[in-house]
């Protein structure tokens, strides 16, 4: 699926129309393709689908958590935010402080990243999100992490 994460990157900057459209271009066809039916015969509702572009769009979750919801959608036609619920896939408020206290560990055992962070390297912030992302076993999501570590970089 490397056209979720070329996608992923831009999300931000789509309008829910592009999400919609790149979930049912990545998401549902992949589906239908593997049952060998239509789209609309695979259960999931419009307004479903509408409600996991919206959870993308606000940064609820990510495309990748938004994969495994759909993937469950076809299999249960709950809606996105039961399935997120049931998968404890949102992101919570605790997890934003705990999420800072790995970058602050992982920027204090790193120095370098730091000093490259400030200098505009963008691979810095990859190595950090990579991290958090591994500890937290893919459940932080992306654009939270990066925005924190802006904050503990320029404290």
């Amino acid at each position: 699926m490397a056209g979720v994460k070329i996608a992923e990157k831009k999300m931000s900057k789509l309008s829910l129309e592009k999400i919609i459209a790149n979930i049912i271009i990545n998401f549902a066809s992949k589906h239908a393709k593997e049952k060998k039916c239509k789209i609309i015969k695979l259960g999931v509702s419009p307004e479903d689908i509408a409600s996991l572009a919206w959870m993308v769009k606000l940064y609820i979750i990510d495309m990748t958590k938004a994969s495994t919801i759909f993937d469950e959608m076809v299999v249960s036609h709950k809606p996105p935010s039961i399935i997120a619920y049931e998968l404890d896939l949102y992101l919570k408020k605790e997890d934003s402080d705990q999420i800072q206290k790995w970058i602050k560990e992982i920027l204090d055992d790193n120095p370098k990243v730091v000093s490259d962070i400030k200098s505009g390297k963008e691979k810095a912030y990859g190595f950090v999100i990579g991290r958090v992302m591994k500890i937290s076993k893919g459940k932080a999501d992306a654009k939270t992490i990066k925005e924190i570590i802006s904050e503990e970089v320029n404290k």
